[in-house]
């Protein structure tokens, strides 16, 4: 590996601890719970797996899968403030992962990869909310992952659909920005796949109807 690659993933490297480092230290100070995530922490506590499914209380909107997850670190974690804020903090940690290996696969130049990083793991927005029991980090994590999957080398297609089906289901369960991002995904599939055999650009169709079952 040459020098300048070698800088370049050392640098990266250095920005991706930095940025987990300085959330987890915003974890460990352990503020307290405000009115907006305490409004949410309610329905994690009165209600049970099963009625998060439901509509929640106190004017509260929230992901299922994201809820019944919160909950579940809610009961084997003794802090309470550290249990709700455990699985967006997860989530952030994930998404510096994530965008690691995608400057990687997108970008050229060193300096636009470490630029990328860089303004990811010192974002304010994202440093907050990676400490904060709501579920808008997950919505980036899962942006990301989407984008990881359409543009990683799979060897067979079918392994390819299969992920990405497997990856809308969760999606739709995990983050309201599904109803957003998914359809663009599967456009961006359909063009990607175009000049290919047409038995094979339905491939996109049948993950969008997955996704509209979902719905």
């Amino acid at each position: 590996m040459p020098f300048t690659a070698r800088l370049d993933f050392l640098i990266r490297v250095i920005l991706l601890l930095f940025g987990a480092g300085l959330a987890i230290n915003q974890f460990l100070f352990n503020r307290s719970i405000w009115g907006d995530e305490g409004y949410l922490a309610l329905n994690i506590i009165d209600k049970s797996y099963f009625e998060l499914l439901g509509p929640l209380d106190h004017y509260q909107v929230s992901p299922p899968l994201f809820l019944i997850l919160s909950k579940f670190f809610f009961r084997i974690i003794p802090q309470p403030e550290m249990a709700l804020r455990f699985l967006p903090l997860i989530f952030f940690i994930s998404s510096l992962v994530l965008l690691f290996f995608l400057t990687q696969r997108l970008f050229e130049t060193p300096f636009t990869r470490i630029a990328t990083l860089s303004l990811f793991s010192f974002s304010h927005a994202h440093i907050y909310f990676a400490t904060e029991f709501k579920q808008y980090i997950g919505d980036v994590f899962f942006v990301l992952l989407g984008i990881y999957l359409v543009l990683f080398p799979f060897r067979f297609q079918k392994v390819k659909f299969f992920s990405l089906g497997l990856y809308g289901a969760f999606f739709c369960l995990f983050s309201h920005s599904s109803f957003l991002f998914l359809p663009t995904l599967t456009l961006y599939l359909i063009v990607e796949d175009y000049s290919e055999d047409s038995r094979e650009n339905l491939k996109p169709i049948f993950f969008l109807a997955q996704f509209g079952f979902q719905f």
